[in-house]
């Protein structure tokens, strides 16, 4: 296969029969003529992997620019590890196998890489819901490099990496890649550790990505007990990173504020039984719980605390 593609489109999937007609033909209807696609179909047990072979007879001349990866289940993160070691492409970018793009996605987000030799470019993206809903999701941040980073920790720029497109010489350079084992929260690291090395990004203010929200088996709508421990270690982690890297007092007031944000993620997608764990997790935030915090994580702190005071008075 040719090494010489100007993108790289990375896609992980497992039992997405149902999707995979409207996201692979959104991919292969791309503007843009000549790039690499990367299908990685992790141990599905339904008909992805056929289907995939029968839309690509419907595309001919994306044939020969189709790498497809079939084999046991191993976890997303495993995969997109995987996906970016096997990616040729000067850039790179993810496609989840839900979703679906616009046509000048690729082409937008390339053009402007180019004309500004950017290392990421973000666009902005739908949210998409029942019934057709769209809910645009701006992308746009004043400000320079630093300024993505501050708000990506705050929660202000999404952590997807579906809407970056990314040099790949970003990834291999500072050994940049996603972390197996993880269920969740693994795609907020990588991308906090590409915008805090990134040198030039721009932004793109079209929305070319379409994020299915009504997918109800998708990761990002079912927390486990291990999915919360995985985004309270990939937070610990960020703050291990930042620590490493000496920034950790430049970016202090925004890692408290990540902080609290995973605790009120906790509380509210936790089980009954586990909720506690919204007041034990990061504890070392709780003072700034009443005037950072929800009003559910203050209103659940605050039985929290008289429940303690209660048993300490036995």
């Amino acid at each position: 296969m040719s090494k010489d593609y100007p993108i790289s489109v990375i896609m992980t999937l497992f039992n997405s029969d149902a999707y995979l007609k409207k996201s692979l033909s959104s991919l292969f209807e791309q503007t843009l003529d000549c790039f690499e696609i990367v299908i990685i179909d992790d141990g599905s047990t339904d008909n992805s992997l056929s289907t995939i072979k029968s839309l690509i007879d419907f595309y001919p001349h994306r044939k020969n620019h189709i790498r497809i990866i079939s084999r046991d289940n191993r976890g997303v993160a495993f995969s997109r590890a995987e996906g970016i070691n096997l990616s040729s492409g000067e850039y790179v970018i993810f496609m989840d196998s839900d979703d679906w793009v616009h046509k000048d996605w690729l082409i937008g987000l390339l053009e402007m890489a180019r004309n500004q030799e950017s290392d990421i470019v973000i666009c902005d993206f739908y949210n998409v819901y029942e019934s057709d809903r769209l809910i645009l999701k701006k992308e746009k941040i004043e400000g320079g490099n630093d300024n993505w980073f501050r708000q990506l920790l705050i929660g202000n720029v999404s952590n997807s990496n579906c809407n970056k497109l990314v040099k790949r010489e970003l990834y291999i350079k500072n050994e940049i890649n996603f972390h197996s084992g993880f269920d969740m929260g693994e795609d907020f690291y990588v991308t906090m550790r590409l915008l805090f090395n990134a040198k030039k990004i721009s932004y793109l203010p079209k929305g070319l990505y379409y994020y299915n929200r009504t997918n109800e088996s998708s990761l990002t709508s079912i927390y486990s007990s291990k999915s919360l421990n995985d985004l309270a270690s990939i937070v610990s982690m960020t703050e291990s990173f930042l620590l490493n890297s000496g920034s950790h007092d430049k970016y202090k007031k925004e890692l408290v504020l990540l902080k609290i944000r995973t605790k009120q993620t906790i509380l509210k997608y936790a089980t009954t039984a586990n909720k506690k764990l919204s007041i034990t997790t990061f504890d070392d935030v709780n003072k700034n719980i009443f005037s950072l915090g929800s009003k559910s994580l203050i209103l659940f702190y605050l039985l929290w605390i008289m429940k303690l005071d209660f048993f300490s008075q036995k």
